[in-house]
């Protein structure tokens, strides 16, 4: 759909903001799991719209939310039957809660997430953008047949390029 109102872009006349509704059947992903990511989601808006605010006494609130969604995470991960995929969402909730971030991070890469694959946590935007964080949440489910095609293509790149220097004079 074109135009709709979203809470990821602002608004903004030389904008456009285009979604699309993704078969959740097709993906694996359950009305169950989906109440639960939806949930994640909100929290995860109310947790960026505090950011900005100074005030200590919002520390607390912004502590509550963090706990929920990790409270969110470990419901998920219970409902999820790839054991590395669950793993990484407990392994998230604890990070949320204040665990060591490092080693947690380092068990989350070495795992092979194969059902969903989830985050929760501070982003910064892209390079040169800025070095502020936000809080953010995002989800994803592997796809392993355009990932192969993606593979393949990645595969071709360095012949590509060495066909693409033979066709160019490097003076231009």
């Amino acid at each position: 759909m074109k135009n709709e109102i979203s809470v990821f872009w602002p608004r903004n006349r030389t904008h456009t903001v285009s979604t699309l509704t993704l078969d959740l059947g097709a993906s694996g992903v359950t009305g169950e799991m989906a109440r639960h990511i939806a949930a994640i989601l909100k929290l995860t808006q109310a947790m960026r719209g505090l950011q900005p605010m100074t005030d200590p006494a919002l520390r607390a609130v912004s502590d509550r939310i963090s706990r929920q969604i990790a409270d969110e995470l470990e419901h998920l991960a219970k409902i999820i039957k790839a054991a590395d995929s669950a793993r990484g969402l407990v392994l998230r909730a604890q990070i949320l809660r204040g665990g060591e971030k490092r080693q947690l991070a380092t068990e989350v890469a070495s795992l092979n997430e194969q059902q969903l694959i989830g985050f929760c946590g501070d982003l910064t935007t892209w390079l040169g953008k800025s070095r502020q964080t936000y809080f953010s949440a995002f989800f994803a489910v592997p796809d392993t047949h355009h990932q192969g095609i993606a593979d393949e293509a990645h595969a071709l790149l360095p012949d590509a390029f060495a066909n693409l220097c033979d066709m160019v004079d490097e003076r231009l």
